[in-house]
């Protein structure tokens, strides 16, 4: 039911001459990302794109001031990792604005095209697809509306629902709720300027949200695209030599040649949409990697609130979704194209001549490739990589934090003197003491933030085989031979 109705609020939004990217191209439009021509305007939403690149860069020089505080830059450092996804998004598209005009005319040209054809089952393909792109569309809309709305209202609903907040703002000790942290060459903490760095933060942080919303959503329409021409021109190879009944050879000739144009047709569109989205999500990898381990680092510090660990979850959450989407749907458009020289194999090439088959084994050769979205120069887009950068920077992170008290014991170990060089070698410690207190400290950490038990079960082996490895590279070669097996070093 709420799905239908976001369709429906979606479906106002319909341009005739898109019929799929219809509602996206109003969605850009609207944060000044589809430029149309017009001098004012256009000029208008550029100044405001330049503004929120400065914006960005007070957002890093105030990290610098508070790099002596760990824990602010590890707060701040999450909106600011946002604030440069988004901000990457609006320089990159608008750069490569020329190239997006291309595209979605040929992608609105094609399917206007095959809205005139008489193939019902192309257009159930193409409704299927562009009904999915409408849900995806106005989903991810309202969830980053409601994420502006929040990220807005919080730090004013603290001051409006704790009293004693309230008190230490009127004593001085608190500074006024602030929603962002930036940098401004006035004093923002005291009214006028906190009001106008309000109004600034405001405008930003709506201009942002917008940018990932509409950005997001139409690049997820596109790539829907894609795989939906996967899908037809598999059924449309599967059909050169008819159904049931024997075709002339001029159509199987007519036929394989629309194989071929469109299988051209994706390829000029795949690497058109390729070239111009792989910048951005080369930087999207990068730093979802980095706030992946910050999060992991974060909630393990003594000093973090529940509030502070609720704002580093939400963000974080929102990074990983948006990467999520990105890899899902690549990892359709490769899956959809592994399966598409399938369609030549199984349709009913028995029946054509030997110059046919010729062409048919050709085209087949042809559709064999498979296809996915690249980030950047160095990985793809697909659920390993997004398995890559959550679950093993993750693992990684926490790794960092259980061997902690291996450090302190080890640390503790060494004594020192005047010179502040040990008299004497530290000792590695036993296996025993560090497996029973790496269990503990998993103990501790899981009773603590609540991981769930097969994760612990996990880390769990994952320790008792590390700390196996690590007696076994200690342990004198002398001592290596297993009972029971003579090797044949004895003398």
């Amino acid at each position: 039911m709420l799905l239908r109705k976001i369709i429906t609020s979606v479906k106002g939004l319909e341009d005739p001459e898109y019929p799929l990217l219809g509602p996206n191209l109003t969605g850009l439009y609207w944060f000044g990302l589809w430029q149309c021509g017009n001098k004012f305007r256009d000029g208008l939403f550029n100044f405001l794109h330049v503004c929120s690149l400065l914006f960005v860069v007070t957002e890093f020089i105030e990290l610098y001031y508070m790099r002596n505080d760990l824990m602010k830059v590890l707060f701040n450092i999450s909106v600011t990792a946002l604030s440069l996804v988004s901000i990457s998004k609006t320089v990159f598209f608008v750069l490569y604005l020329p190239y997006w005009r291309e595209l979605v005319k040929n992608i609105s040209k094609e399917e206007n095209a095959a809205l005139k054809s008489e193939d019902p089952v192309t257009k159930e393909l193409m409704r299927n697809y562009t009904v999915y792109s409408r849900g995806i569309t106005g989903s991810f809309w309202a969830v980053i509306l409601l994420t502006n709305i929040v990220t807005i209202t919080a730090p004013f609903l603290k001051y409006a629902t704790v009293p004693i907040y309230r008190e230490m703002i009127r004593n001085g000790t608190e500074p006024y709720p602030q929603i962002l942290s930036s940098w401004f060459p006035f004093d923002k903490t005291k009214i006028p300027g906190y009001f106008v760095a309000v109004a600034v933060h405001i405008i930003m942080t709506t201009q942002g949200a917008g940018v990932v919303a509409v950005y997001d959503a139409n690049a997820v329409a596109i790539m829907s695209f894609l795989k939906g021409q996967m899908m037809i021109l598999r059924y449309k190879s599967q059909r050169i030599f008819g159904a049931s009944n024997e075709i002339p050879r001029g159509e199987v000739l007519a036929n394989i040649k629309e194989c071929h144009r469109l299988h051209n047709f994706f390829l000029e569109q795949y690497s058109t949409f390729n070239s111009i989205i792989s910048p951005v999500m080369f930087i999207y990898v990068l730093v979802c990697s980095i706030m992946i381990c910050c999060s992991v680092v974060q909630l393990n510090m003594g000093e973090v609130t529940m509030s502070q660990k609720l704002w580093v979850i939400e963000f974080t959450t929102a990074l990983a979704v948006q990467l999520f989407l990105y890899c899902w749907h690549s990892n359709e458009i490769a899956y959809e194209s592994q399966g598409v020289d399938q369609g030549v194999y199984s349709s009913n090439w028995w029946r054509a001549d030997v110059q046919v088959r010729r062409q048919v084994l050709l085209l087949a050769g042809k559709l064999s490739p498979s296809f996915i979205l690249k980030a950047g120069p160095f990985t793809n887009f697909s659920m390993a990589t997004f398995i890559d950068v959550s679950i093993r920077n993750c693992s990684k992170a926490t790794d960092l934090i259980v061997i902690n008290p291996l450090t302190a014991y080890y640390s503790a170990r060494v004594s020192k003197n005047e010179m502040g060089l040990g008299r004497i070698p530290p000792r590695w410690p036993r296996v025993e003491w560090l497996f029973s207190h790496t269990v503990e400290n998993i103990m501790e950490n899981s009773q603590a933030y609540r991981f769930p038990h097969d994760v612990f079960l996990r880390r769990l082996k994952q320790v008792i085989i590390k700390c196996f490895k690590l007696k076994t590279h200690l342990t004198p070669k002398s001592q290596w031979c297993v009972p029971g097996h003579d090797l044949g070093v004895h003398e």
